[in-house]
């Protein structure tokens, strides 16, 4: 049986974003978490859920937000 409950990194991992990136999806409700102490908790039926109600288009500008997050973060860096 897949595991249920999913932890930031997991759900990171699931859908192809950053760790950092799901921490702000959870901050801002965009994304459905439930908080454990100072964690986020995720149950994977209603990540699943949440995928399909969100468009493509949705999801698509969650990625590029995420580019765009990499590319600043990159030229801070460097």
């Amino acid at each position: 049986m897949a595991k249920m409950i999913m932890d930031v990194n997991e759900v990171a991992k699931y859908l192809g974003f950053s760790s950092k990136k799901i921490y702000r999806l959870a901050e801002t409700k965009q994304i459905p978490a439930s908080r454990v102490g100072r964690q986020y908790r995720f149950l994977k039926n209603i990540i699943d859920d949440w995928l399909k109600d969100m468009s493509i288009s949705s999801l698509n500008e969650l990625k590029i937000s995420q580019i765009q997050e990499r590319t600043i973060n990159d030229e801070t860096e460097g």
